[in-house]
């Protein structure tokens, strides 16, 4: 009888660690939809008659420098600056949640009353300095991760990826004659 409930757990454990991967891949997904808008709306900000010049100005710009670049041509050709700046800073704090669950290290596990509970680890090394030693220690930042919270991740960035292309439009409304 244990072990059938054993194996039980087990399936149970295994469905949930695949519902948490499938949903980080969904995040992983939406995300990847959301830098592309952003580029698109960087490549309209910049306004070039020239596609080969804007192609060549944003090629291989990680997201940090592409929303830094939309930051400061959109100064320059957005009205609704507000909105830009909103966007951004959006994108910035859910890059950041992104990228710690992306490249976390998962630990899905049932727990004694049967729950599943997930943790993401971050590795960091932390890194005093005094007058006479120099110390680095490495630790793991451990988050409780639940399924609803990658979900209201993948809408945020289904979300983002919304107001992306409705300021790409205001842009290019702007820019042309």
């Amino acid at each position: 009888m244990w072990s059938q409930l054993d194996i039980l757990l087990d399936r149970e454990a295994q469905e949930s660690e695949r519902e948490f991967y499938g949903l980080l891949g969904i995040v992983a997904v939406k995300f990847a939809h959301l830098e592309a808008r952003l580029r698109d709306l960087l490549s309209t900000l910049i306004h070039s008659e020239d596609e080969l010049m804007t192609a060549t100005l944003t090629q291989g710009l990680d997201l940090s420098r592409t929303v830094e670049l939309i930051k400061k041509v959109g100064r320059i050709r957005l009205h609704d600056t507000a909105r830009l700046y909103e966007l951004t800073s959006a994108v910035n704090s859910l890059r950041q949640e992104r990228n710690a669950f992306v490249h976390g290290i998962w630990q899905i596990s049932a727990s004694a009353t049967g729950s599943i509970e997930a943790t993401c680890s971050i590795p960091k090394i932390d890194y005093e300095e005094n007058a006479h030693s120099k110390q680095w220690t490495q630790r793991l930042a451990r988050q409780p991760v639940s399924l609803e919270m990658l979900v209201q991740m993948a809408i945020r960035a289904t979300e983002l990826s919304r107001i992306t292309d409705e300021l790409t439009e205001q842009a290019a409304e702007e820019s042309s004659p």
